[in-house]
């Protein structure tokens, strides 16, 4: 697994790790990972001096525990993209309960609710809290007299929508999922200084230099994963293309998280690829009065150790007699 800095104000890839199950005591399986990635990758920053003052991330629980106990002077948020994608989970499941067929058509506003709500606070938490527990009323057509600092809706008229009625298995579900103490602390903690949408974009570059369809060993995996950030952070920052008269381009996009709704996307200009002469200057550099693989062996660091040198190996004569005998005694049983 690999586990991914970014400097939110850039969109630049800062650091990475990689993490292989068994490679420490407390990495003893694939679920302990991440926590293990971050912790390492967070302190490899602290030690070169880098000033980490916030991070957003998921709602990873282990991640969570650590900011929280061993990182407080740190500013952790998280990612409202993960929040809203949960509780469209969530509603989804609803919807398909009985009598609740009516949340369905209100799944994607209270969606667009939520990035609203984060969008328009400007990190302020009590009001973001007030703007989300206003549409407990609002489904129900009350628009006047919500809790807290917003105390009523500021949009024009609505006239298409279908409101849910008062006391019926589908607002009570609703309010209780919106109402949720859990998903309360998450909306409170979402990030006000950066998302990881940038972040969603690399691993896809990094998925097209190291394809998850193949594996690597680890040396090959880092120079891959190296070479996709070098090639993400140079063109990061691309403008958008125009045509010949000077127009904006912009292509089709089909979305799989809106079931195949198309929307337009921006095109970038091409991509440039100036990174690949400097490492070939660098390797010229490097390997002047000296070989290639003496150069090699100077810089290779060593590998993590195999997921099986975590258990106990026999000697291969036994495991040979063992056989040996396995299959004596089935050849005797058949001749009974």
């Amino acid at each position: 697994m690999t586990y991914t800095f970014m400097d939110a104000k850039t969109s630049k890839i800062l650091h990475f790790v990689q993490v292989q199950v068994g490679e420490a005591p407390e990495v003893n399986s694939s679920t302990r990972m991440e926590k293990y990635g971050f912790q390492r990758a967070l302190d490899d920053l602290k030690n070169a001096d880098v000033s980490v003052v916030s991070i957003t991330t998921d709602r990873h629980p282990a991640i969570r525990k650590y900011m929280r106990e061993q990182e407080p002077d740190i500013y952790h948020g998280f990612d409202v993209w993960h929040v809203v994608k949960g509780l469209e989970r969530k509603l989804e499941a609803a919807s398909r309960s009985h009598d609740c067929s009516a949340l369905k058509s209100w799944i994607k506003s209270i969606c667009y609710h939520l990035y609203w709500c984060h969008a328009v606070s400007e990190g302020n938490v009590e009001l973001r809290l007030s703007i989300w527990k206003s549409l407990a009323r609002h489904v129900i057509n009350i628009h006047t007299g919500h809790e807290g600092s917003y105390h009523r809706c500021v949009h024009n008229t609505i006239r298409s929508k279908k409101w849910l009625k008062p006391d019926t298995v589908a607002h009570g579900k609703l309010v209780k999922i919106i109402t949720d103490p859990r998903l309360l602390r998450d909306i409170s903690q979402l990030s006000s200084v950066g998302q990881t949408s940038s972040l969603e974009s690399y691993h896809a570059v990094l998925a097209k230099f190291a394809p998850k369809s193949t594996a690597y060993c680890p040396k090959v995996m880092k120079a891959r994963t190296q070479l996709a950030a070098l090639h993400f952070n140079e063109n990061a920052c691309r403008e958008q293309a125009r045509t010949a008269d000077g127009q904006f381009m912009f292509r089709r996009k089909l979305q799989k998280s809106k079931k195949g709704a198309e929307v337009v996307a921006e095109v970038k200009t091409p991509s440039t690829y100036k990174y690949v002469g400097t490492l070939l200057q660098e390797a010229l550099e490097t390997c002047q009065g000296k070989s290639f693989r003496s150069v090699q062996s100077e810089t290779r660091s060593p590998d993590p150790p195999p997921m099986t040198a975590a258990y106990a190996r026999e000697p291969k004569d036994i495991l040979i007699a063992r056989r040996m005998l396995r299959f004596h005694d089935s050849n005797h049983t058949s001749d009974l």
